[in-house]
């Protein structure tokens, strides 16, 4: 095989930028200083909970996106290693994806289309859909089983049309009260009529 030579100058972007990657003192004590090991392929086989905080004010926006899309991914391919047992030993692990549309890149099609045979579902939470790029919103969209929405501007209202359409209209999207939200799930393989319901007030509990 041949090999490809580089020279000093051709690396020197690379090197910046995987140093300037390294500089901020959150990835250089996870990835370099970190003396724990961390396995998502045992954390997922052992009904363990991890919390990442990916947020961009302590972070960084930069920082932030390239932290989450590397977690994202490897998440991933644990999950796709979970082929090496029979369906019937993968314990359902979930996770939760909160403001995703910061974080994610187009690896998140290969995880919507893939993950759920090795029992993984995945729960994503945006304000604005309209920020995604096209092919991440039209894999979500498109593989997503449940959708809840509330209320939102009429650009990202007409995507929702789309999905539950006759049901409820764009102009309906825009005009929900607080706490109400209309929702599209899926139920015993099938996808049931849209409805609306009234989400519980939390601060009423505690």
């Amino acid at each position: 095989m041949n090999i490809p030579k580089y020279s000093k100058t051709d690396l020197t972007s690379v090197l910046n930028k995987v140093m300037s990657f390294l500089a901020h003192p959150s990835i250089k004590k996870l990835l370099v200083e970190n003396p724990v090991d961390i396995s998502f392929r045992s954390i997922m086989d052992s009904n363990k909970i991890l919390l990442i905080n990916v947020n961009k004010g302590e972070l960084g926006s930069e920082v932030s996106h390239m932290i989450s899309s590397l977690l994202l991914t490897s998440i991933m391919n644990a999950g796709f290693s979970r082929s090496t047992i029979p369906e019937s030993q993968r314990t359902i692990f979930h996770i939760y994806l909160d403001e995703f549309q910061n974080y994610t890149n187009k690896s998140i099609i290969n995880l919507l289309s893939e993950i759920r045979k090795y029992a993984i579902t995945v729960t994503m939470a945006t304000q604005y859909i309209t920020a995604l790029d096209s092919d991440i919103r039209n894999a979500v969209l498109g593989n997503v089983g449940n959708i809840i929405v509330f209320r939102v501007s009429h650009s990202c209202a007409k995507y929702f049309e789309k999905e539950m359409y006759p049901i409820f209209k764009a102009d309906d999207f825009v005009s929900l009260a607080n706490h109400d939200i209309y929702l599209r799930m899926v139920i015993d393989n099938k996808v049931c009529k849209p409805f609306s319901a009234t989400t519980i007030k939390y601060f009423d509990y505690f």
